[in-house]
């Protein structure tokens, strides 16, 4: 399983980096109570329709400050792609 999502993600690196996109970001809480970051990518070229693919689903602990969201996006794509994203998007809510 673990083969199988990191050629997804290469695939998906590979796409992204050869156009633009937009990322979109929420916080998610399990029925457990366990917090994650949820972040999508939204793109399209000449070749498909728009498109969202999941980014990843990556644990946040107990920390689900604004900070600590940044954080790991910035760590995830925005250090890599900065100058392919053109939008970020997410739910308006506010985290402390």
């Amino acid at each position: 399983m673990e083969f199988l999502r990191r050629v997804t993600k290469e695939r998906l690196e590979n796409i992204i980096k050869n156009t633009i996109f937009s990322i979109s970001a929420d916080e998610v809480t399990d029925v457990s109570g366990l917090n994650y970051l949820a972040i999508s990518v939204h793109f399209s070229n000449e070749e498909s329709y728009p498109t969202a693919k999941l980014w990843g689903l990556i644990p946040l602990g107990t920390d689900c400050s604004a900070d600590k969201i940044y954080q790991i996006l910035q760590e995830q794509l925005l250090s890599k792609y900065e100058q392919k994203t053109i939008a970020f998007i997410t739910d308006g809510a506010p985290t402390f």
